[in-house]
């Protein structure tokens, strides 16, 4: 009679660790809509309830690391059971790390110049969208466990990296053109550093994705523009 209880109990523990992942990658979701929002929007109080949102994910993270220390120490996964715990382990940091990045454009936000026009930020909300896009798809890759899903998200990356090489030319041609637009320009290069950025911890999510589905790495070539990485660095 024991065996069944204690089955019982392990297999809510797994559903429990597989919500909490997925409570992060939503609410991540929702932190950077709000923080591009805030930007677009030049909304402080938005921008400020990002800021002090933060501490939500981590608090997530912590019950995820909790959660998965007692799975292994009582109930020593093997095979499946054992990718599912350490992948989800390893897709918490990413998706804490992602919730940083929307921390950070929220703060750039507050401090882009006051009389910056809209115009000057329309290739940024471009890039928000298709970050946004990457980020949903591979929260619903997590979710339904959808293998091809995953792929398709993972080799999407590079149209991002490809994206944010684009835009950081752009500003920086207009900061050359219009030295009235560093300011501005120098805190739209780091939130376009920290929308790649996303996008680099979505695809990490996807081969984490793969590898807990199939048990192998995903096969070829990591998509990745070496340019994207030589033009700026992220906060």
């Amino acid at each position: 009679m024991s065996t069944p209880h204690t089955m019982s109990v392990y297999d809510r523990e797994l559903t429990r660790l597989n919500d909490l992942v997925l409570g992060m990658g939503l609410y991540g979701i929702s932190q950077l809509e709000r923080a591009m929002s805030a930007l677009e929007r030049r909304d402080s109080a938005l921008a400020a309830s990002v800021i002090a949102g933060d501490i939500r994910e981590d608090t997530l993270e912590t019950e995820v690391d909790d959660l998965v220390v007692r799975i292994i120490a009582l109930r020593q996964p093997t095979a499946s059971d054992l990718r599912q715990v350490t992948c989800a382990f390893k897709a918490a940091v990413h998706f804490e790390r992602i919730g940083d990045y929307a921390v950070n454009i929220a703060k750039r936000s507050l401090v882009m110049p006051s009389d910056l026009s809209a115009a000057s930020l329309l290739p940024t909300p471009l890039m928000g969208e298709l970050t946004l896009k990457m980020l949903r798809d591979t929260v619903r890759a997590y979710r339904e466990n959808d293998l091809n899903l995953a792929v398709e998200t993972w080799g999407s990356d590079e149209a991002l990296d490809a994206l944010t090489t684009t835009l950081l030319r752009a500003i920086v041609t207009s900061m050359k053109d219009d030295p009235r637009t560093i300011d501005a320009g120098t805190h739209l290069m780091f939130i376009a550093k920290n929308l790649e950025r996303v996008g680099d911890h979505a695809t990490d999510i996807c081969e984490l994705i793969y590898f807990r589905i199939s048990g192998n790495r995903l096969p070829g070539q990591r998509p990745k523009s070496d340019s994207v990485l030589q033009t700026t660095t992220a906060d």
